[in-house]
């Protein structure tokens, strides 16, 4: 598929305050675009039927068992479905969902020529591995999780509301990990004169007590800016933008190793690049990241001096290697 370079998204509307601004106007005209990755796959194009929302009004309350939507396996919930001049209120007041609980509502508008979905969940304590990987096909993540989500958008198609997608969503991981690498050992592997491999290998984690972002969603393109990731040798911030039309990545994750030998009072920090479709993103240290903030850059290189000085007769070709990685970008 075509490329091209990568722009930061931004927002250019002012952020739902209620699923009703959602259904009233899910799809700013003027919004955010990523260039990137064209390729669109995963969403249906297939017409969405909502004929049914015609035949008859009512209002109901329900106990179900089990449900399970595409691959998300949902337990015991219960809900009430009012339905009125083909406008639907599903209420969730409580649902089990992958050991934690949660609860919300989603409405669906029939009448207008393009159907307008909203949605506003709540949940907490919930596995977040086995959910994201039933969700989104994504095992990136595991702990517990507490999340709220308000989206909407309109279209005839599965793609073409996720298209017009714009709302909020703030997410929180406890006593977790990052699942397939070790932040840690690759930082200590660069204070050695090491450029490590960075591979995912799903059997390497980096445990952490708290990983938590907001996003703000607009066109389909969800944008972060404050993602913080603490554990008690690393320490991990990041922003950037995750396409959800393409399913691609655009994002630039900080992290810096702290609380142990080879950690100098600021720490050691690298930005790292994570770029591609979300299932298979590339992984590479953005050393133009660290030149664009020099005192990062002074600080990296004298980590990288002081534990390379006492090192064993190559050290200082090392040294330099590893420098000249920084310098020729």
């Amino acid at each position: 598929p075509r490329t091209t370079t990568p722009a930061r998204a931004v927002p250019t509307a002012k952020s739902p305050q209620s699923i009703e601004d959602l259904l009233r106007d899910p799809a700013p005209k003027a919004g955010v675009r990523v260039q990137g990755f064209t390729q669109r796959s995963g969403w249906s194009d297939e017409p969405i039927d909502l004929s049914a929302l015609r035949l008859v009004d009512a209002d109901l309350k329900l106990s179900l068992g089990r449900l399970i939507f595409r691959a998300i396996k949902v337990g015991q919930t219960h809900m009430r479905v009012a339905l009125k001049d083909r406008a639907l209120t599903a209420t969730f007041d409580d649902i089990q969902l992958y050991e934690g609980r949660g609860s919300g509502l989603v409405r669906i508008d029939g009448a207008a020529a393009q159907p307008a979905i909203g949605a506003n969940f709540s949940v907490d304590g919930t596995s977040a591995l086995p959910l994201l990987q039933d969700a989104a096909n994504f095992d990136w993540v595991a702990g517990r999780t507490k999340a709220t989500l308000a989206i909407g958008g309109q279209g005839m198609s599965e793609r073409q509301i996720v298209a017009t997608l714009q709302g909020r969503a703030d997410v929180q991981f406890a006593n977790g990990a990052v699942v397939g690498y070790n932040v840690p050992k690759i930082l200590q592997s660069i204070t050695q004169g090491r450029i490590p491999g960075l591979e995912r290998n799903v059997a390497e984690r980096t445990e952490f007590s708290e990983m938590a972002a907001s996003f703000t969603i607009l066109n389909g393109v969800a944008t972060n800016k404050d993602l913080r990731l603490t554990s008690p040798v690393v320490r991990v911030t990041g922003a950037g933008v995750a396409n959800l039309n393409d399913r691609t990545l655009d994002y630039t994750l900080r992290p810096k190793l702290v609380g142990t030998p080879e950690a100098t009072t600021g720490g050691l920090e690298v930005p790292v690049k994570l770029a591609g479709t979300w299932d298979k993103p590339s992984i590479s240290p953005d050393f133009d990241g660290v030149l664009k903030n020099p005192e990062s850059a002074i600080d990296t290189i004298k980590q990288i001096g002081k534990q390379l000085k006492n090192g064993d007769g190559d050290a200082v070709n090392k040294a330099k290697n590893l420098l000249n990685q920084f310098l020729k970008r």
